[in-house]
């Protein structure tokens, strides 16, 4: 599994569109302008990198879309490729993984008004009880915590907010934590979840980064 970050704040060059398919040129053309730059940049970054896991040029990258909207490659050479994004403004968060599922979320790491409202209603008991035993002053870390955890799974199995938020849960996980890394225990009945990987990989004074795989061989 790899992780990696772009800025998209640059400029683009006139011909670098040329790397993507008709469908994503229109359906850039139908978003507002900055998110229209946003998406080009990202599907670019995107279709560049996974060319030199492929051995394809960009535009021959095989993306698809799920009914759910999640990007995924048809199978390349045998190859089965999974692949997840998240925007935090300029910044793009990438997950590829080969032959499992993954899914990343990143969210800019500053307090959210509504971080209570929203607790109650996407938190299980279990994760609203641990939000609200961390000090004050942590529990808007704590919360983007829990909440990109959560979204980086529900990505991973290809649902998103169709997946019921309240019917999984994630606690800290056993090993130590640092102050950019921690791990998570997911708890979802009724799923096998125990060879889940779900790792904070990343976490400073601007955004947290989450990023949650599947056993090698599973894919959403």
């Amino acid at each position: 599994m790899e992780l990696w970050c772009a800025d998209l704040s640059g400029p683009l060059s006139s011909s670098a569109a040329a790397v993507l398919t008709p469908d994503e040129r229109n359906r850039a053309v139908r978003m507002a302008a900055r998110p229209g730059q946003r998406f080009v940049a990202s599907r670019i970054f995107l279709r560049c990198l996974l060319s030199h896991r492929l051995g394809l040029p960009p535009a021959r990258v095989p993306l698809r879309l799920s009914p759910h909207g999640k990007p995924y490659l048809a199978a390349v050479a045998g190859e089965t490729w999974d692949v997840s994004l998240s925007h935090a403004g300029d910044t793009l968060a990438v997950a590829i993984a080969r032959d499992r599922a993954v899914g990343v979320d990143i969210e800019p790491n500053r307090p959210q008004p509504a971080m209570n409202d929203i607790a109650d209603g996407f938190f299980t008991p279990v994760e609203r009880r641990y939000l609200r035993s961390q000090p004050t002053d942590r529990q808007p870390t704590c919360f983007q915590l829990i909440w990109t955890a959560k979204e980086a799974y529900a990505k991973a199995l290809g649902l998103g907010f169709a997946l019921p938020f309240p019917s999984f849960s994630l606690t800290p996980g056993p090993g130590p934590a640092t102050n950019r890394y921690s791990s998570w225990e997911l708890h979802h009945p009724g799923h096998p979840t125990a060879p889940w990987s779900v790792v904070t990989a990343h976490r400073d004074q601007h955004s947290v980064i989450t990023v949650a795989s599947a056993p090698q061989g599973s894919t959403s």
